[in-house]
């Protein structure tokens, strides 16, 4: 059996796997509650996906070098590590949807403009910068061609997902293939740029933001093009990002906006996410580190639905929750440590309009995990019955 043939036998293997054990009814129950909580309605319970690795019993996925050129290998990684380990996910019963997506890293909308990737071991790709000059003619040139760059990566792999799922009728419902990362404005202009754009935030402004501007637009084109081989809507203004729902066609990455002044951001950088909210409509926000300085600004975007956060124990989460809840901007991935996560106090404290997220250590622990969260659900809907 050749190499290739290998790889496909065992994805193959791991479809099978999923294929006989899904609920469709289950998956369609769970887009509902997420719908319900994010839209602050009433839920059930709120919606608690978890993050399992692939160190339980699976087998090892391949190395990003591999899985980045060959669509068999990005699929068994997507289904064993992409967020979670799918084939756990359906023996616990979380609320996980089922997601993939062509895992190409940070660089995709970069790499039309002529940006390169680079390998450092086995990490996702780096995205080396260009220079000053390539900066200024991207700024006063015409926007790249759509497919250029990763962009064919990305159709490639999709193409390859949509044909393997079609000979797994239930796979193919419950398998939800979503958008990839295709970052922010700032955030790609900085990985176009270098950290030297931050010194140009305050040398030359008005650069940066039309570079910012400029990202904006090709942003909105790839997304476009790449929507038509999506299958993640599950209602409409509902998609999946981060392997969990969420209230949103698009999420907005802005890591790098949290190193920056509210006042910088909403000069120069703002423009640029409100060109992509008002063009695609419904937005999240995602960003990682502590980024309550800009949160006036995040729920002063036009269409922002949710925000999505990266690292919630460096929040001030009640806080967060009732600013945003104020705008009904829903908060996704909610993290909180075990003994909170499973109170049934959390109910009284997040009512709705969240959506919870935990990691866990193996699959002995997230069963653990699940089976104290459904109990601590329980109680406080039967207290509330009462109440």
């Amino acid at each position: 059996m050749s190499l290739q043939s290998k790889v496909e036998d065992r994805l193959r293997r791991l479809l099978n796997h999923i294929e006989t054990r899904l609920n469709i009814a289950d998956q369609k129950e769970l887009y509902s509650r997420y719908v319900r909580a994010l839209g602050f309605s009433e839920a059930d319970r709120l919606p608690l996906a978890l993050y399992i690795p692939w160190r339980d019993g699976s087998s090892r996925p391949f190395p990003l070098r591999e899985a980045y050129k060959d669509p068999a290998k990005m699929m068994v990684n997507e289904l064993l590590c992409g967020f979670t380990n799918l084939l756990h996910v359906v023996e616990v019963g979380s609320d996980n949807p089922l997601c993939i997506r062509p895992n190409l890293g940070v660089g995709i909308v970069a790499s039309t403009f002529g940006a390169k990737m680079r390998f450092l071991k086995d990490n996702m790709p780096w995205v080396n910068p260009l220079g000053p000059e390539r900066i200024t003619e991207i700024i006063e040139g015409d926007l790249p061609p759509v497919d250029s760059g990763l962009v064919n990566n990305a159709v490639e792999m999709y193409e390859y997902f949509h044909e393997t799922l079609s000979r797994y009728p239930n796979c193919q419902k419950a398998i939800l293939i979503t958008l990839p990362d295709l970052q922010g404005p700032f955030s790609t202009a900085e990985l176009l740029w270098g950290p030297k754009i931050y010194t140009a935030l305050y040398k030359e402004p008005t650069h940066v933001g039309a570079l910012c501007e400029k990202v904006a637009r090709q942003m909105i084109r790839i997304y476009k093009a790449l929507l038509p081989y999506t299958t993640d809507e599950v209602a409409p203004g509902f998609r999946c990002q981060h392997g969990v729902v969420i209230r949103a066609n698009l999420l907005i990455r802005n890591d790098s906006v949290v190193n920056i002044s509210p006042q910088t951001y909403q000069e120069v950088v703002l423009p640029a996410d409100k060109v992509v909210a008002e063009e695609v409509g419904a937005v999240g926000m995602h960003f990682c580190g502590n980024g309550m300085h800009q949160l006036k600004n995040f729920l002063s975007l036009p269409n922002i639905q949710c925000i999505d956060i990266g690292q919630p124990e460096l929040l001030d989460l009640d806080c967060l929750y009732t600013k945003a809840a104020m705008s009904k901007v829903a908060l996704v991935r909610v993290s909180l440590p075990e003994g909170e996560l499973c109170s049934p106090k959390l109910r009284e404290r997040f009512p709705t309009g969240i959506s919870l997220v935990a990691t866990v250590q193996d699959l002995g622990h997230a069963k653990k995990l699940w089976k104290a969260y459904m109990a601590a659900q329980e109680e406080a809907n039967a207290k509330a019955v009462c109440e």
